[in-house]
């Protein structure tokens, strides 16, 4: 490519001005759930000493991360997460502060990736992290945390799988295996290698409760019977506090009213040098990676100080993007006056007022009509247009809620020359964003109802008189989940062979239709009709991958999803 100048380097992107409200309203919502649970706000340098790094390869390698020089010639990397960051803030700056520690943050972090899907090298991050305390509480509240803040931006479906790096780490304790044959099986069990695993654990001098719950590891994925097939004769007392303390998160969750979000699986074993307890994934339809993902990680803290509980989540802001990428935004935050001829005066009159009170108000300057102006106002996703005529007419076409509203520019002025004040959520027909009286009580009235059926009611109830009187108030917001959508999970063992054509069709149909009820995750493992070969497989919605693997003593098929309909899976799968 001859000129460079034209072009952004690979893995990193333009925000144009529709994407970027898109972007800045999620960034918003998520802060709102986050600090309204009482997590603060805290910024840290784009780019640490490499130092700082040091001895994360479990999280990033360096191979990840971008270095450059200082004038003197130290290692400088830029941030290719926040947690270690937020660490090393609290145990220098605020290390002797009360405990727990709540903080919250939001910005770009810098990674070397192959860049695909949502990937990125530069990329947005929302996230929080709770320090100071070893329960498991603060792992549900941190888990909870991040499933609200995903409800708030508008993904109703998705699936929360909770994981236990302990619990392996006892296992291989029990093992008694060295550094190099632990992450051996690590690996043969995240490709769900099963005879990789039987080749490993086979030389060990274990129970065989304990060697075949090892082989088992990657299909220990589902509902509360997960931890039935768990808890088996023999196990060491690590293992099974660390079992009992992701249980106890469980149940917390339940409590919280999410247990239809969530998934146990005990397979779920990267990173295993850096967290030290519970981990999460958040999956949704459309993109093939997590969308939200974290855990505990109480021996960070110790690289720059004591060791100190731990846990954190991030959401990837551009993944829910493309998540919500048909997301219609009008920008409320902003409107354009409209000014006939010889109605200028009065035009500059009401811009000058709204923007005294706040609002971010543009003129149309152009050399068209209104017609004009309102196709401009669309382009550009304005949520209000103000339109004022020379005899001190007004009309508002307020676009978010499609409302065309009369009134006159007296009365329109009347209102902010009493001084009323606008809670940030409220929009008057103005379309402009109110904070001149900022008291945060998440969107006005937040009611969690967490009774019988763990219903979750996110209401944001305007009762402020100046939405009434500009007669456009956009802030009721209403989410409504029901219990009875709880994710189930379909699994079967099954020694049938499949050819990959058999196998490429009905993951096909799986990912792409809704005619098996609504599938958030599929996986499995079965043996190939060349009677050589086994074939892996991983699914999300609209999107799979089959690959080669090792053998089992049986094939294996896992659905998760809800309203799963368990006779056309069979039959999808050529088992009825």
């Amino acid at each position: 490519m001859s000129n460079w100048k034209l072009h952004t380097p690979n893995g990193v992107n333009d925000i144009l001005p529709d994407e970027c409200a898109v972007k800045k309203e999620i960034e918003s919502t998520i802060w709102s759930v986050f600090s309204s649970i009482g997590y603060k706000e805290v910024e840290t340098p784009t780019f640490e000493y490499y130092d700082c790094y040091l001895g994360l390869s479990g999280q990033i390698s360096q191979e990840h991360m971008f270095k450059f020089f200082d004038e003197q010639g130290r290692i400088l990397a830029l941030r290719p997460d926040f947690t270690t960051s937020i660490a090393r803030m609290a145990a220098t700056k605020v290390a002797n502060s009360d405990k727990p520690q709540r903080y919250l943050y939001t910005g770009n972090v810098y990674r070397v990736e192959q860049t695909q899907g949502a990937r990125q090298r530069e990329f947005t991050q929302s996230g929080i992290e709770l320090i100071g305390s070893y329960s498991p509480s603060a792992d549900a509240e941190v888990i909870s945390a991040a499933m609200e803040a995903v409800l708030a931006v508008g993904i109703e479906e998705f699936s929360m799988e909770i994981g236990q790096i302990a619990f392996f780490n006892g296992l291989v304790k029990q093992a008694g295996l060295d550094e190099q044959s632990i992450e051996k099986l690590r690996e043969r069990i995240d490709s769900k290698d099963s005879v990789g695993i039987k080749t490993i654990t086979d030389k060990l001098d274990i129970d065989d409760n304990i060697k075949n719950l090892m082989i088992d590891l990657p299909y220990l994925f589902g509902g509360e019977e997960v931890f039935k097939k768990a808890y088996v004769d023999g196990l060491n007392e690590e293992s099974k506090n660390a079992l009992d303390n992701l249980k106890r998160i469980y149940e917390l969750l339940c409590l919280y009213g999410f247990e239809k979000y969530v998934s146990i699986d005990l397979g779920m074993l990267e990173s295993i040098d850096y967290y030290t307890g519970s981990i999460f994934k958040c999956y949704t339809h459309g993109v093939g990676f997590p969308i939200c993902a974290g855990g505990r990680y109480d021996n960070l803290m110790g690289q720059f100080g004591d060791n100190k509980g731990a846990v954190g989540a991030a959401i990837g802001i551009n993944r829910l993007i493309s998540v919500l990428s048909d997301k219609e935004v009008h920008d409320v935050s902003a409107s354009l006056v409209f000014a006939e001829k010889n109605a200028e005066g009065i035009a500059y009159d009401i811009a000058y007022n709204l923007r005294v009170n706040g609002c971010l108000v543009e003129m149309y300057i152009g050399d068209g009509d209104y017609k004009a102006a309102e196709e401009y106002s669309k382009g550009k996703n304005i949520g209000a247009m103000l339109r004022v005529f020379p005899n001190g007419q007004l009309m508002i076409n307020d676009f978010a809620k499609h409302e065309i509203i009369e009134t006159t520019a007296n009365e329109f002025l009347g209102y902010y020359d009493e001084s009323m004040m606008f809670d940030e959520h409220d929009h008057c027909g103005c379309g402009c964003d109110h904070d001149h009286e900022h008291e945060h009580h998440h969107a006005h009235e937040h009611e969690h109802h967490h009774e019988h059926g763990h219903e979750h009611h996110h209401d944001h109830i305007c009762d402020d008189t100046a939405c009434d009187t500009c007669m456009a108030c956009g802030a009721d917001h209403h989410h409504h989940h029901d219990a009875d959508e709880i994710f189930t999970s379909w699994g079967r063992e099954t020694p049938r062979k499949y050819s990959r054509e058999e196998l490429q069709e009905a993951l096909s149909a799986l990912a792409m239709g809704e005619d098996y009820g609504y599938i958030l995750r599929a996986k499995g493992m079965v043996p190939c009709d060349d009677g050589q070969t086994w074939l892996h497989f991983d699914l999300v919605p609209e999107e799979f991958q089959i690959r080669e693997g090792g053998a089992d003593y049986t094939g294996r098929l896992c659905v998760i999803g809800s309203e799963l309909k368990e006779d056309q899976l069979e039959k999808l799968f050529l088992l009825a």
